[in-house]
């Protein structure tokens, strides 16, 4: 399956790991996917349910990882606000 969604833009997960072979990425609408060489062609993931909130559980070796959809949608693709000089 390709993320065929011509509205969403999709951005790499980043990931602390040096031996990770899959890779991950997430959607301006907060879909998220896996894909080893290109993000156009990846599979799209169901994720997880934590706490009430939906979630993507990785695991690379032995080190589990887990984000929250809403945190990753908003790292990836919310402007943060100019700080505010304090005079």
């Amino acid at each position: 399956m390709t993320n065929n969604s011509k509205s969403d833009e999709w951005k790499e997960i980043k990931i602390n790991a040096r031996k990770q072979r899959t890779r991950y990425g997430i959607s301006s609408s907060g879909r998220v996917c896996s894909f080893r060489e290109k993000i156009t062609e990846c599979k799209v993931l169901k994720g997880t349910m934590v706490n009430g909130y939906p979630a993507l559980k990785i695991k690379v070796g032995t080190t589990d990882h887990q984000f929250y959809i809403h945190k990753l949608v908003a790292e990836y693709f919310v402007q943060k606000a100019e700080k505010i000089r304090r005079l």
